[in-house]
């Protein structure tokens, strides 16, 4: 397989290259802040439970093909700031422990298939999780963050898709969410924006608010064969518009 050209450093993982490291950890460990790490897909799947200490793209060949599993712990932990983890299969056998697990700030989640773990956010600022398809036992979780953009996912997973608790400054856009026990779950959260996604077949609720939250924005979703399209307690100055709500059991 022909390697990806740049201008930076590159560390690879896996492949027939010479001086291909056989452990992404072993290629994490050598590389530094601005490095990238690419892992091939010939070699997977890839039983590790990686630790991101520097701000490092880690990218694989193919989403579909270039896999990482753990039996028993968290697959992928990010404690640095600027990370970027894009292309992978990331599969947790034990559902307790996230997939992905975010503790820095300002970093990329993309182009990922999550299986079972899911991908969870803890005090942590401005970090961006898009075009990822979450499924399996838990969705995205986020603790005490601060301006955290969730755009253009795919969400079927057997406990709520979207979970915020007392966060800030949320985007939540563009997001498909299907067969969840709860699609959007706010709790103690204020500043979020629910625009233009799609919820569908929730157990529960499509969207749920529950307080004390302040100035939510949940417009132009669609929300359709839920138990109950939008439900709010304890909230105040919620902005409620253009939702179409189809075929629930309760609309609002």
């Amino acid at each position: 397989t022909e390697k990806p050209q740049s201008r930076g450093i590159w560390l690879y993982v896996g492949g027939s290259g010479p001086g291909n490291y056989t452990k992404i950890q072993d290629a994490i460990n050598d590389s530094s802040d601005g490095d990238n790490v690419f892992v091939y897909d010939d070699s997977s799947p890839y039983n590790e439970s990686i630790n991101i200490i520097h701000s490092i793209r880690l990218l694989g060949e193919n989403p579909n093909s270039t896999i990482i599993i753990n039996q028993y712990y968290c697959v992928i932990q990010i404690v640095a700031d600027n990370v970027t983890v894009e292309g992978f299969t990331i599969t947790n056998m034990n559902y307790s422990n996230p997939g992905i697990q975010i503790m820095g700030n300002s970093s990329l989640i993309t182009n990922n298939i999550i299986n079972s773990g899911g991908i969870h956010f803890h005090y942590t600022c401005f970090n961006t999780i898009t075009h990822n398809i979450l499924k399996g036992k838990r969705g995205i979780f986020l603790w005490e963050t601060t301006g955290t953009d969730i755009e253009n996912n795919s969400v079927s997973v057997q406990t709520t898709g979207i979970y915020v608790f007392r966060s800030l400054m949320t985007r939540i856009v563009n997001n498909s969410l299907n067969n969840n026990t709860q699609g959007i779950f706010l709790i103690e959260s204020s500043s979020v924006n629910v625009t233009n996604n799609i919820i569908s077949n929730a157990t529960f609720f499509g969207i749920c608010v529950q307080g004390p939250s302040y100035t939510n924005h949940i417009s132009d979703n669609m929300i359709m064969s839920c138990n109950m399209g939008i439900y709010f307690c304890l909230c105040e100055n919620q902005i409620i518009q253009y939702n179409t709500i189809l075929e629930n059991t309760l609309g609002i």
